[in-house]
């Protein structure tokens, strides 16, 4: 049963003939399996903590601080959620009376190249730093106000866009450590929790998404690329996140289809995919 605090929380999707109380009940209690790197971890999670999915299980992608950090970031967003970080091999032993209704693959490879946005905040610190040096350099007692306001200033841009920047530069570090956003081994990550019901994303060029809501087929006997190496980011990534996120929610809500569909886009157009119906050789499907 809902609490009145949670009806009020989700009011604009209990209203949903399709979702209701019961729809957002079943929410709360569901389980998701998500394998991702961290440049494209939060937009999709957001969205699903603030749909109500209970727990979701996340291989430890970040570092032990920055996953604390997103895990409180959560909370504040809906105390419903519950974060879970774990290896998928692991991950039933800590659930071992539950095990994932869903699981959502976003495949990508964060681009090296800086933005002109990104280049910009570097010369601002740089400027601020350099303001900060003259002040200091050139102290007058009778402008000591005004040289502390300067160092202050200085401070808190360089405090602002340091945690402005902190994810983005923590991400391409572990990244870079471990080979790509979401580890040379996504495919056998996916092994590992097959079958169950998945959405996978493919978020570099050209855009592909996947649904997969029963155990025939899978995303490697569709020939998927969501579960091949990772190439850079596409500019519209963020779309397709969103979308991969609203199919998940309709198969915890039981609300999908139940044949497997396989969309890639080319700029705005979705192209479907045809789907091969010839299992029996999958190392997935035929086991």
């Amino acid at each position: 049963m809902l609490s009145d605090a949670q009806i009020d929380r989700y009011s604009r999707q209990i209203v949903m003939r399709e979702i209701g109380g019961r729809g957002q009940d079943r929410l709360l209690r569901s389980h998701l399996l998500l394998l991702s790197g961290p440049g494209e971890l939060e937009p999709g999670l957001a969205y699903l903590v603030g749909a109500g999915v209970g727990m979701v299980s996340i291989p430890p992608v970040l570092p032990a601080p920055h996953q604390r950090r997103i895990a409180a970031r959560m909370r504040d967003l809906n105390p419903d959620a519950r974060l879970v970080w774990s290896e998928p091999a692991a991950f039933a032993e800590h659930e071992k009376r539950r095990t994932a209704d869903a699981a959502l693959i976003l495949n990508a490879r964060q681009s090296s190249s800086p933005s002109m946005a990104k280049a910009q905040t570097d010369e601002g610190s740089r400027h601020a730093s350099y303001v900060l040096a003259r002040a200091l350099a050139q102290p007058n007692p009778r402008a000591g106000k005004a040289t502390t306001n300067i160092a202050r200033s200085a401070r808190e841009h360089r405090r602002i866009e340091e945690h402005a920047d902190e994810n983005e530069r923590v991400s391409t570090a572990y990244s870079r450590q471990r080979g790509n956003d979401v580890g040379p081994d996504v495919r056998s990550q996916y092994l590992k929790v097959a079958p169950i019901p998945a959405v996978a994303a493919y978020l570099g060029r050209p855009l592909e998404l996947a649904v997969i809501p029963s155990r025939r087929p899978c995303l490697e006997c569709i020939r998927a690329r969501c579960l091949r190496a990772a190439g850079p980011r596409a500019a519209d990534w963020e779309v397709v996140v969103m979308m991969a996120v609203t199919e998940v929610l309709k198969l915890l809500l039981g609300l999908a289809p139940p044949a497997p569909s396989l969309l890639r886009f080319h700029g705005l157009v979705a192209e479907p995919v045809p789907i091969p119906t010839e299992t029996a050789h999958c190392r997935i499907c035929a086991r």
